[in-house]
């Protein structure tokens, strides 16, 4: 990483805000070792915080929440269990909001069992549980 992807990242990320762009970057997996130099590097956004490879929502969100926009980190594989995403999300979100900061989303493809309805129901308990005030 450090050799090949980081002086790219760099420049990316200086073009971006050279441009007035907001830069986030958007990597699978578990990168939590790079996590302190992309901050260092200037990037303003991290997506999707992959919990199943173990990419942890609450702990990046208090090392690094003053300064990296972290955007996802609500576990796929729970979505078509109504019980257990609500669960999940009243157990993180209160926590990622706090400061601001945070964009609500699976920290993966929303499988294909999630009826409408389950969906609408998630998208409305994170309205509810996101709000601000």
């Amino acid at each position: 990483y450090r050799a090949v992807l980081k002086p790219f990242h760099q420049r990316a990320v200086e073009w971006a805000h050279g441009h007035g762009i907001f830069a986030e970057l958007h990597s699978c997996g578990d990168i939590r070792p790079f996590v302190p130099e992309l901050v260092q590097i200037g990037l303003d956004g991290l997506n999707p915080l992959e919990v199943k490879a173990g990419m942890d929502p609450i702990a990046l969100k208090r090392e690094f929440g003053d300064r990296l926009l972290l955007h996802g980190g609500i576990n796929a594989v729970l979505w078509d269990q109504p019980e257990a995403i609500r669960a999940e999300m009243e157990r993180l979100i209160p926590i990622l909001k706090q400061g601001g900061g945070y964009v609500f989303s699976s920290d993966h493809s929303v499988p294909s069992a999630v009826s409408l309805e389950d969906f609408r129901g998630i998208v409305g308990w994170a309205k509810e549980l996101g709000r601000y005030g």
